[in-house]
């Protein structure tokens, strides 16, 4: 869990809590600076911020080990990667307080890039959910079985008693009637394996739209979902201005992204 000591830790930490089982997690605080003045007094103020927030979590979680790592670096994303490809942890959480964009030349972390990167699981929040349980998950299917993303799902959905929503898109330009039956053939697939052995409610809805992202993204909202589950290329919404998913959520959206690259699982 990357901290930035800010008021994105807060909401990252909740997260951790609320995400760990009890007793048998192991949650690690890392801390990227980017301050000289920090790196040469020893890092003093950050590590004891960052050991009350250890206190903070093994109190709350009994039996959980938390961790604590600092470091300066100029690319706090790549310090994050490296850090992660070194442990390789079952889930990365990234907290943004920041508001909905236009442009995102300067970002800081991208989700995608991240996931691509450690072949770890990301979950992107914002203060929005800050109190939300994940009751619904929206799965983006596309013309193969999401198989990665269905093993990340049994955790979510199996343990919490979710409502899933498997969604293709229909690109405009196409009829109904001729449309792609390879991704038809997928999203019947997908949700015959998760048929098989979840326990959960499955929905699955072929909608229109031209951009995997943006509609997506819609969908999830239209629903009122608590999670998008998506892979790297299915974040962009904007390659002109660099938007992705994230980009588009406002402060206040309850809706978190997790982002997970397809592949093998990393353990």
């Amino acid at each position: 869990m990357p901290v930035d000591l800010s008021l994105n830790t807060g909401l990252a930490v909740k997260k951790a809590i609320e995400l760990a089982d009890q007793g048998s997690s192991t949650i690690h605080l890392f801390h990227t600076a980017r301050s000289r003045t920090a790196a040469m007094n020893g890092f003093i103020d950050e590590h004891f911020r960052l050991q009350q927030l250890k206190k903070h979590i093994e109190k709350e979680l009994p039996g959980t080990t938390a961790t604590i790592s600092i470091n300066s670096t100029s690319s706090v994303e790549n310090a994050i990667a490296q850090k992660a490809i070194e442990l390789k942890p079952e889930l990365i959480i990234i907290a943004k307080h920041s508001n909905k964009k236009l442009f995102a030349f300067r970002k800081i972390i991208s989700s995608g890039s991240l996931a691509k990167r450690t072949r770890c699981a990301v979950l992107t929040a914002k203060p929005g959910s800050l109190d939300s349980k994940i009751k619904s998950i929206v799965i983006p299917v596309q013309s193969r079985v999401p198989r990665r993303k269905l093993e990340l799902l049994a955790y979510l959905a199996w343990k919490k008693n979710t409502t899933v929503y498997l969604v293709s898109m229909l690109n405009r330009l196409k009829r109904f009637d001729d449309y792609d039956s390879s991704v038809s053939h997928t999203l019947v697939e997908t949700y015959r394996l998760l048929k098989d052995g979840a326990n959960c409610q499955i929905f699955h809805r072929l909608v229109s739209g031209s951009n995997i992202a943006r509609t997506a993204l819609q969908f999830a909202e239209s629903v009122d979902a608590d999670v998008l589950l998506v892979n790297p290329d299915e974040l962009n919404i904007s390659s002109l201005a660099r938007l992705d998913i994230t980009d588009m959520l406002m402060c206040n959206s309850k809706l978190q992204l997790l982002t997970i690259a397809p592949g093998k699982i990393n353990v």
